[in-house]
């Protein structure tokens, strides 16, 4: 039986034509060796899920990955360039090693860019990250963007995860030899996009907010008219309504019984 391999990015809320150039790279690179690539990317305008539940998404859609049997799962982000001289995946293999990250510019993992090998460990190590989405009690020191500063914290106790070379990751130096250059944090301003992609975020922002601007006076009017309360919904529950669409959108790639409730 063929060893299964996926490489996976999200870009939703105008990335995919923003970065486009990069997502090309990484189809690229996993056409040329025999992998697995989809780009999560609908729907277009994610109008009930804000960034922050879009960078979430990457983590039980490695574990819906890892239940397709997938041997080994190279998540990038959007505006990551892959470069021609990246080497397979495997490469970074590791005894007792199944998650595989690089620092990042502040000197703490990065998971812009997640290898992930097939097995029990991984599987517990993203599980217990989604279990964790709505807790804000982090500590200072580990805190960072999204769903990292929880990466950050739980990383901290796992045996399984292997620091590797900034090369696959690299988002501090231009001038490093790499095989990912990641265009955040200092290397933000060293991508070069036309104005329209470079402003397709900013407009599905403005599209979006303008969205929960209304929704919001939905909400209030309903308060007023039904004096009842209308708290958002937890990350987790959101999170779900993302992952099934995902799902049942790309079924090849990822299966929904992944999700799993409670501890």
């Amino acid at each position: 039986m063929p060893r299964k391999f996926l490489v996976f990015s999200i870009a939703t809320n105008g990335f995919d034509v923003a970065y486009r150039s990069c997502l090309e790279t990484q189809r690229r690179y996993a056409r040329a060796n025999g992998y697995d690539h989809v780009l999560v990317r609908r729907p277009y305008f994610v109008w009930h899920f804000p960034a922050h539940d879009s960078a979430w998404l990457k983590i039980p859609l490695i574990l819906g990955a890892l239940s397709r049997d997938y041997e080994w799962i190279l998540f990038v982000d959007a505006d990551c360039e892959i470069r021609p001289t990246c080497p397979p995946i495997q490469s970074v293999d590791r005894p007792g090693k199944a998650i595989h990250v690089a620092n990042g510019f502040s000197g703490r993992p990065n998971s812009g860019v997640i290898i992930v090998k097939q097995s029990r460990e991984a599987i517990e190590f993203f599980r217990r990250l989604l279990q964790a989405a709505d807790d804000s009690d982090i500590p200072e020191e580990d805190r960072a963007p999204y769903e990292n500063g929880h990466f950050i914290h739980y990383a901290k106790n796992c045996d399984a995860i292997q620091i590797i070379d900034s090369a696959w990751n690299n988002n501090r130096d231009a001038c490093l030899p790499d095989f990912v250059r990641h265009y955040t944090g200092p290397l933000k301003g060293a991508y070069r996009a036309g104005m329209i992609p470079r402003a397709a975020p900013r407009i599905a922002k403005l599209v979006i907010g303008a969205r929960r601007t209304i929704a919001g006076a939905g909400s209030a009017l309903r308060r007023f008219v039904l004096r009842e309360a209308c708290p958002p919904l937890p990350v987790r529950e959101r999170l779900r309504g993302l992952f099934e669409a995902s799902c049942r959108r790309y079924p090849r790639y990822f299966s929904a019984t992944a999700w799993v409730d409670g501890p």
